[in-house]
């Protein structure tokens, strides 16, 4: 048989009927030391609690029109808070809907220009590659010029001296002086360069061979 319990204090009672009392109307047991009156209650057979509902001490009163008053203004307060919180989560909800599209915008500015940045990297470095190639074909090109320029210079030879005739047929006095010297006749053109001096001497000669 399990144990019952004190209504009173909520322990368990002994196994012994002379230590605890059953109340007749509630069926609920307790300690006898846990009861006011031992006495009446053993006279009456029921506890306190029932005791105070038979004599009407535990009836509780029919609330009056004040209290209605005062809960009814109770609940107006409350639904007041309650409808000024649901402004203020309106507000608050305009406000997150404003910078989560502020921040929609953010993120989109920010992959548009890290596009662009990238775009214009890439074509930076294309730039820079282009400009490394041009330098190397550039270099290329004034050593070829100096080359070709060495070799046009030794192809040139200045003579000074030469009298100037009236009419003159310059090719052909370089060519008699070439064959008085024993050279091969590689001439391939002649000319003279500079302006006439007053001080006699005849304007030099410029002599270009075929190789």
């Amino acid at each position: 048989m399990p144990k019952l319990q004190c209504k009173k204090c909520k322990q368990f009672l002994p196994n012994t009927k002379e230590d605890s009392v059953e109340c007749k109307k509630c069926k609920h047991a307790f300690h006898r030391k846990c009861v006011k009156d031992i006495s009446c209650f053993s006279a009456k057979g029921i506890c306190d609690t029932c005791e105070e509902v038979k004599t009407g001490g535990g009836t509780p009163r029919s609330p009056t029109t004040k209290d209605n008053e005062v809960v009814l203004e109770q609940i107006n307060e409350r639904m007041a808070i309650v409808e000024g919180m649901s402004k203020k989560l309106e507000e608050i909800n305009l406000q997150l809907k404003y910078y989560a599209e502020k921040y929609k915008e953010t993120l989109d500015f920010k992959k548009e220009a890290t596009e662009k940045f990238t775009k214009h990297e890439n074509q930076i470095k294309d730039l820079q590659q282009r400009n490394i190639h041009l330098e190397k074909r550039n270099k290329m090109m004034e050593e070829r010029i100096c080359v070709f320029e060495n070799r046009e210079r030794e192809k040139n030879i200045e003579l000074n001296g030469v009298k100037y005739k009236e009419k003159e047929n310059i090719l052909e006095i370089v060519r008699k002086i070439s064959h008085m010297m024993g050279v091969e006749d590689d001439i391939e053109s002649a000319w003279r360069v500079g302006r006439e001096k007053n001080n006699g001497k005849p304007r030099p000669v410029f002599v270009r061979l075929r190789s």
